[in-house]
């Protein structure tokens, strides 16, 4: 007898990273566990430690800037992105997208969170048939870390092109003073400035303007004013 069976695709993403994980080296801790210099904190790596299928890089016409005052890099601030594109040209924002499987990205946004992967699902297949119909283009998730929005930012070959950033309110704190800007620790920059020169074929000199011109600590370089209405809360 013949058995047919029915192989069902995994559902995959475009992860977009715009601060650390810039750097293969350092966005491979999240996949496959451990840490790089200069990093206080080992990761527990992905359920499923596959390297992604392909890496390159990227820019989107939104706005990078640091905020908060210490990180596992040290004193300094760490990097978000608006959710909302930037309405100066000049607003450039340099990424590695990644194409991982959707459960790998939700593993690193657990991580990104400080919290064990698989122990919640920011995004089901569901969700993400949603977002492939562009019915969504924001989603609120059931974390408490920084990192508590994923946007959509793209699509490459009909995959979602994923990153994820700060609340709304927080990106509204932070353009009102009641969260801090702050420029990076220099462990933090090093790591960047490493993935902006590997991944994304920065020279040296053009790393040193393009931070130099975010890490000031500029409110009104923030909008903070957002679009709500292709958002989506999930979880409680």
């Amino acid at each position: 007898a013949r058995c047919n069976m029915v192989v069902e695709a995994v559902p995959r993403v475009i992860y977009a990273s715009f601060g650390s994980n810039l750097w293969r080296d350092r966005f491979m801790c999240y996949i496959r566990g451990g840490k790089v210099e200069g990093l206080a904190t080992a990761m527990p790596g992905c359920r499923d430690k596959k390297a992604p299928l392909a890496s390159r890089g990227l820019q989107i016409p939104h706005t990078l800037f640091f905020g908060l005052e210490k990180s596992w890099w040290g004193n300094g601030g760490v990097c978000f992105i608006e959710p909302e594109p930037a309405k100066s040209k000049d607003e450039t924002c340099h990424m590695c997208v990644y194409d991982i499987t959707l459960e790998q990205f939700n593993d690193v946004v657990a991580q990104e969170n400080a919290m064990e992967p698989g122990s919640v699902e920011v995004i089901t297949p569901e969700v993400l048939e949603q977002i492939k119909r562009r019915e969504l283009m924001s989603l609120q998730l059931p974390v408490k870390g920084w990192y508590d929005t994923v946007l959509c930012v793209g699509e490459e070959s009909g995959i979602p092109i994923l990153t994820f950033t700060c609340s709304k309110l927080n990106l509204e704190k932070f353009a009102s003073g009641q969260l801090p800007l702050r420029e990076p620790a220099e462990t933090y920059r090093s790591v960047i400035r490493r993935g902006l020169i590997d991944s994304c074929g920065l020279t040296a000199d053009e790393v040193d303007v393009y931070l130099d011109a975010r890490g000031r600590p500029d409110r009104g370089r923030i909008q903070a004013k957002v679009d709500t209405t292709k958002d989506m809360v999930v979880g409680n």
